[in-house]
């Protein structure tokens, strides 16, 4: 090679340190290459898995979240229906002391109008 006729003897072996600089260098890129494609996967492994830990986790507070809506619909739910009965109960007894009220009135009109046919 010109190379080494230029150099000599010398040049040959500096021109091997050079190759094996650069075979290692080589060698080194290619074990950063595996190292990190490793690497990767661990990430990609570790993420997915704190993931699947913050979907379980929001899964869980949502549910917490619709049993304590659904409790307290419930309970305001219960809670008109009794102030609705209440409210029926009171206005059928107001109706039932508005009856009785008009009831003698009523009676004695009949006994009125019963006396006025008779005679």
């Amino acid at each position: 090679m010109w190379y080494y006729k230029v150099q000599g003897e010398g040049g040959k072996k500096v021109f091997k340190e050079e190759l094996n600089l650069i075979k290692v260098a080589e060698a080194d890129a290619e074990q950063i290459r595996k190292d990190s494609k490793v690497e990767a996967k661990a990430m990609i492994k570790e993420a997915n898995t704190n993931a699947q830990q913050l979907l379980e986790d929001a899964k869980a507070k949502a549910k917490e979240v619709v049993d304590k809506l659904s409790e307290e619909g419930k309970a305001e739910a219960q809670k008109q229906y009794e102030e609705a009965i209440e409210a029926a109960k009171a206005k059928c007894e107001e109706l039932d002391a508005n009856a009785k009220a008009k009831e003698l009135d009523v009676v004695s009109k009949i006994v009125e109008r019963v006396k006025a046919s008779v005679n």
